[in-house]
């Protein structure tokens, strides 16, 4: 695929304190390398906010994806629903508030 590498940013909320470890070891170790081996994702980071205002999610996972074309087949990929199913059986019910967004570099 070619054009401009996308950034896709997934934030969420997780509402069962008592699960977050697991919840986080289970994200960094299994999700985002499974993330990873989708065809057009180039790398997966998280971060968790330290400093937030109202209504901000705690986690952010940042994809870069090979162009904005990767997008729909990545979305439509056997391997992201596979990652989907996953997520969905563990952690749906823990899981607050998510979001999703696509952006392109602009400037340098």
């Amino acid at each position: 695929m070619e054009g401009k590498p996308i950034l896709w940013l997934v934030s969420l909320s997780f509402d069962a304190p008592e699960r977050e470890e697991e919840f986080n070891k289970w994200y960094s170790e299994v999700h985002v390398p499974q993330m990873v081996e989708i065809p057009g994702v180039l790398s997966g980071t998280r971060y968790a906010a330290i400093r937030t205002q109202p209504g901000q999610l705690k986690y952010l996972t940042i994809y870069e994806l090979e162009s904005e074309e990767a997008i729909d087949s990545i979305q439509a990929s056997p391997e992201m629903e596979e990652a989907r199913q996953d997520f969905r059986a563990r952690w749906a019910p823990y899981v607050g508030e998510r979001t999703h967004a696509w952006y392109e570099r602009i400037a340098p």
